[in-house]
């Protein structure tokens, strides 16, 4: 029996046993075959990420946009720079939640289904960056810039289907101050990098 199968089959058996046994109620085992099933259909797309950067590590860089979708589809962030990712919409931690069992991953069921849903990979490689930096003197600071290269890759097969060049810049309007002002603009950028990916993503696809 194919392993998706059987983790299949053993997320049905733990439904049935968490009803039958009372050890919880039908929403919690519901939850719990949820995250069986988001485990097993996560798996084989975590399986592909390290071919998939030690690919895009090999990439040129990009120039304008080389890339064409057949449809909408949902995509992760993966970095080769693991220091640049913000943690937002990454797939990184999907890395470490497949290796849980569904009891010990079922907290983290949104992340979890978002890792399944996602059937692209968009690679973020950084060309340069002016980081953000706050004043000594005040609240304000000197805004950053981010240059880079974004490769897409399918996570239903490892194969490279395009790229784009990126960038972004510090949101005008934030508050800054306090010891951890220098991270938190840092993390701005990056997520503004993100957002300037995704729209490109987007726009990729025919409408």
């Amino acid at each position: 029996m194919p392993s998706r199968a059987r983790r299949l089959v053993f997320a049905c058996a733990l439904f049935v046993a968490a009803s039958s046994a009372g050890c919880g109620s039908k929403e919690e085992a519901e939850r719990l075959a949820k995250t069986s099933k988001a485990i097993a259909d996560a798996t084989p797309k975590v399986g592909r990420y390290d071919a998939i950067l030690a690919d895009a590590a090999k990439r040129p860089v990009v120039v304008g946009t080389q890339l064409k979708l057949p449809k909408a589809a949902d995509a992760g962030f993966l970095y080769l720079d693991k220091d640049d990712d913000p943690g937002q919409g990454s797939l990184a931690p999907c890395s470490d939640l497949v290796k849980k069992s569904a009891v010990d991953a079922q907290g983290s069921l949104p992340v979890l289904e978002r890792c399944a849903k996602a059937s692209y990979a968009i690679v973020m490689h950084k060309r340069s960056i002016s980081a953000p930096t706050p004043s000594p003197y005040d609240n304000t600071f000197n805004p950053g810039i981010y240059d880079g290269d974004a490769y897409v890759y399918s996570l239903d097969s490892g194969e490279y289907v395009g790229a784009f060049e990126v960038r972004s810049l510090s949101s005008a309007s934030q508050k800054v101050g306090g010891p951890d002002a220098e991270a938190k603009l840092k993390k701005d950028l990056m997520t503004n990098a993100e957002k300037a990916a995704t729209t490109k993503f987007s726009k990729a696809a025919p409408e």
